[in-house]
């Protein structure tokens, strides 16, 4: 079923008269985020759709890639009490820009009713990655133990880790998520004993070991 909790974006459209198309401004990267209730009129009355009429929703973003959803596939568009309901979802707004959005009414027999057309306004997003302004404290977390390459101790004695996250953060960019990852990725102390001890959180699979010169090992991916 439809998300009932989503924002909803009202427009009316009059499928007998020429005028400029209403448009929708939406933000790059909304997922699921909003829905568009669209009122179709003829004139001065609201117009009827009738019972198991189909709804085709389709466009192509500034990019070139096109999109399409049906109410016979999914929820993407539906009719809820003679309102052509639409969600965003990420595929309308991954591309920034203006762009006509389509939708057709077909009857029972596949028999074109009505068409209409609004545009699709996609702000730009402050982050050109989707994946950093939907990031949290746990997907960040999630997505480096998911994604680790390689583990291994530098020369001069630090931890690396090689993963692909996806949030392809540039060099000099602050992040106070990825600062905390730093810190819990792992903690250093001196035990009573005067030993080096080693912590990190159990999801990202690392151990620490000493070889028969001293030096630290880190293993990762072994039970």
């Amino acid at each position: 079923m439809p998300n009932l909790l989503l924002a909803v974006h009202d427009i009316k459209l009059n499928l007998t008269e020429s005028k400029v198309p209403p448009t929708v401004h939406v933000k790059q990267y909304d997922r699921q985020a909003r829905r568009i209730r669209c009122t179709l009129f003829e004139g001065f009355r609201e117009y009827s759709i009738p019972s198991g009429a189909s709804l085709i929703c389709s466009g192509a973003r500034p990019d070139g890639y096109h999109f399409s959803y049906s109410s016979d596939a999914g929820d993407e568009i539906a009719l809820a009490n003679n309102h052509v309901m639409i969600t965003v979802t990420e595929t309308m707004t991954e591309n920034a820009g203006r762009y006509p959005v389509d939708v057709v009414i077909l009857g029972v027999g596949g028999e074109v009713l009505r068409t209409f057309s609004f545009i699709m306004a996609v702000e730009e997003c402050a982050v050109a990655n989707g994946r950093i302004l939907k990031r949290t404290h746990s997907s960040a977390l999630a997505d480096v133990a998911e994604t680790i390459i390689e583990v291994f101790i530098t020369d001069d004695g630090y931890l690396a880790i090689r993963c692909n996250d996806g949030s392809f953060l540039p060099p000099g960019s602050v992040s106070d998520i990825s600062s905390t990852i730093y810190q819990e990725l792992v903690n250093s102390s001196i035990r009573s004993d005067g030993r080096m001890s080693y912590e990190t959180a159990d999801r990202f699979g690392l151990s620490f070991a000493m070889d028969g010169q001293g030096k630290i090992e880190v293993n990762y991916g072994e039970d």
